[in-house]
């Protein structure tokens, strides 16, 4: 019974042991885990391969892969040689040898660190080596964690892959801290992965320290990423399901250059440049961190937060980052085909004058002949009548933005419909600003036009009847256009919500205050895209028939210019051979003397006449030649867009839209964008 009942402790503590190994293999261990903290760029993502296997059953895809590439490179005039060991680096690329590597060690969940702590101190540049030093350093401060199958042999794998490029490849083995660190390295030592495993999870990098720094972070449980503030604050939290998170530290990233710009500024030749580019790095100071997030679906979701310390943001800046939402009344007057939309409030006009007026005095002071800059400005203003602080800039508000809906191809030029908008103070004001502008031109007479009681007037353009710079108000918002047609439709919309844009499903929905907005209809843009490239290829076919009537013309042109040269050859030769029996004449009259003058005249006449005619056939010779060079630069363009171009941009018809909002908040500014395909 006691042997029975021992026997059965036996066997249970061996069942403990075994479920609690199994579950210890078993246990996911989270690739932050084994990633230092602080790094200046982070990035995960997850479910790679059905992504990419979503993303290569798109018509986009398909469209895309079946491109000529191969005549590309050959109109583009890339050695045959070139365009074979080219096409043979694509097929290899995207074998099934390959693909199998990939899927294996990045297709379920990657993430990439990026550290600049050690090489922050070496970048000081000054002759080759120092610049190979620099490379080295920042390519072993990249490090990669990827999750792979149990099954996978990682240098089986990655030996087969590194194969391809090159066989001087050799495998060795390090312990460092009890962990084995395996590593590939060229015969030459020019570079040398290593790696190391933990159950799934495989760190490797170049050289030996992202294997290491794992180690340190499992075996000295040194601080990791998952303690990182960053990663906590910005990343851990993030709510809703996502397929890619990272983020980039920019204070960081901002003190390391800065330091840099402080030691270069000792001992470089060029300090006026560091204090140009510390000026202009200000606008950066007090800026935290981007973090960014994707979600795929449907609709692919991406979402990017700037934060930042309102408290150290630059006096300059402040203004753009302290600004809140507002609500987006433009879009009331935007017409629903739009193309391209784009509005934002909080633009600072006088700040941003200021800072301009800032830039040219620092540009002054490189110039070799420095002048006042205020003095140039101040005979500017004279000389238009206008100030800018006291006329102006007074006038303009904080809302800025433009749209664009379509493209007039009827003419001899495409002009494309397009509307600029600005928010503005007093439409008296405005208007006695443009007519002023107008008047130091004579020969600018704007003409009006009243549509449903609204005025607009326009400048006619000669010769190109469907552009007209034309301009008119919509509520609080000066519009300037280069078509009276797309100010109606403006007009239209303000009157009818169904025409406006606000009425596309995209943005129906949307009716938060925001900082921003920018959408694309993305089909329908490369669709107008195609119809300028059809007008333009039109436009060089025409351009060839007459350069081909030119060339017929200018080669029976040379003929006959040849021809009468010959008859002139020839009546030379006559008049010579009389001169010669005149001259031979023994008995000397006054009329063998004028017969001698006329035909010594006429003789020089043909000559000059021949000498012009080969200067003109000289001439036509190098026009042809000019037109001839033409023709091959036009028949390569007209090849490159007929075969590559076109179907490029009909590819991209496959992509509906792009949208994105933007909002300034407490300490940070999110921009989320939704990306529509086909």
């Amino acid at each position: 019974m006691k042997k029975a009942i021992g026997i059965g402790l036996a066997v249970a503590l061996l069942a403990g042991v075994g479920v609690f190994l199994v579950s210890q293999r078993m246990q996911k261990i989270a690739l932050e885990s084994v990633l230092p903290a602080g790094p200046v760029f982070y990035m995960s993502a997850t479910g790679i391969n059905q992504r990419i296997e979503k993303l290569t059953t798109t018509k986009l895809f398909a469209d895309l892969k079946s491109l000529d590439y191969k005549n590309l490179a050959t109109i583009l005039g890339v050695p045959a040689q070139g365009v074979d060991e080219a096409q043979q680096r694509l097929e290899q690329a995207f074998s099934l040898e390959n693909q199998k590597f990939l899927k294996a060690l990045f297709g379920q969940e990657v993430a990439l660190a990026v550290y600049m702590d050690d090489v922050a101190q070496s970048m000081q540049v000054q002759n080759p080596q120092d610049v190979q030093k620099m490379i080295k350093q920042l390519a072993e401060n990249v490090f990669i964690v990827t999750r792979v199958a149990g099954d996978v042999a990682v240098a089986e794998t990655v030996l087969k892959f590194l194969g391809q490029f090159s066989k001087d490849f050799t495998t060795s083995t390090t312990v460092y801290h009890g962990k084995k660190i395996n590593s590939m390295s060229s015969k030459d030592g020019s570079l040398s992965v290593s790696y190391v495993r933990f159950n799934d999870v495989l760190v490797m990098g170049v050289g030996q320290k992202a294997a290491q720094s794992a180690i340190d972070m499992i075996v000295k449980k040194q601080k990791s990423l998952f303690e990182d503030e960053n990663f906590k604050k910005r990343i851990k939290n993030v709510v809703g399901e996502v397929d890619t998170a990272g983020f980039v530290d920019i204070r960081a990233i901002y003190a390391m250059i800065n330091a840099q710009l402080v030691q270069s500024a000792k001992t470089s030749q060029s300090q006026l440049y560091s204090i140009q580019l510390k000026e202009q790095l200000k606008q950066t100071k007090g800026l935290d961190v981007l973090t960014f997030t994707t979600a795929s679906g449907d609709v692919l979701t991406g979402k990017a937060s700037l934060y930042f310390d309102q408290s150290q943001i630059d006096s300059r800046m402040r203004g753009l980052y302290s600004c809140r939402p507002a609500d987006n009344h433009s879009a009331k007057f935007v017409p629903a085909d739009a193309l391209v939309y784009q509005w934002s409030t909080c633009l600072d006009f006088p700040q941003m004058w200021s800072q301009y007026k800032e830039q040219l005095a620092m540009q002054n002071q490189t110039s070799g002949q420095p002048f006042d800059i205020n003095q140039a400005i101040s005979s500017y203003e004279k000389m238009i009548g206008l100030s800018m602080d006291a006329d102006i800039l007074p006038v303009l508000g904080k809302e800025f933005g433009f749209y664009f809906t379509d493209v007039d191809t009827t003419g001899v030029l495409p002009i494309p419909k397009l509307v600029a908008f600005v928010q503005v103070a007093a439409q008296d004001k405005v208007t006695a600003i443009i007519n002023q502008l107008l008047s130091l031109s004579p020969n600018l007479r704007p003409e009006e036009e009243t549509y449903n009681g609204q005025v607009i007037r326009y400048i006619p353009i000669p010769f190109v009847k469907s552009f007209k710079v034309s301009y008119t108000f919509v509520d609080d918002y000066l519009l300037l256009a280069t078509n009276v047609d797309i100010l109606k439709a403006s007009f239209d919309a303000n009157q009818d919500p169904d025409k406006a844009i606000m009425a596309n499903s995209v943005l129906a929905g949307d009716k938060s205050q925001m900082n921003s907005v920018f959408f694309v209809q993305v089909n329908r843009l490369m669709e107008k895209a195609i119809a300028v490239v059809d007008w333009a290829m039109q436009m060089t076919r025409q351009a060839t028939v007459q350069r081909q009537a030119f060339l017929t013309g200018s080669q029976k042109n040379i003929d006959d210019i040849k021809a009468r040269n010959a008859v002139l050859d020839s009546e030379i030769k006559t008049k010579k051979d009389n001169l010669l029996q005149l001259e031979a004449t023994v008995d000397v009259t006054t009329q063998m003397v004028a017969s001698k003058e006329n035909l010594t005249k006429e003789i020089a006449d043909a000559q000059k006449e021949i000498a012009a005619n080969e200067e003109r056939v000289k001439s036509l010779n190098q026009q042809a030649k000019t037109y001839q060079a033409k023709a091959l630069v036009d028949d390569k363009n007209m090849l490159l867009i007929e075969q590559f171009v076109k179907p490029l941009l009909q590819a991209f018809t496959n992509i509906g839209y792009f949208n994105s909002v933007t909002i300034n908040g407490d300490g940070v500014v999110q921009s989320t964008s939704q990306f529509k395909m086909q």
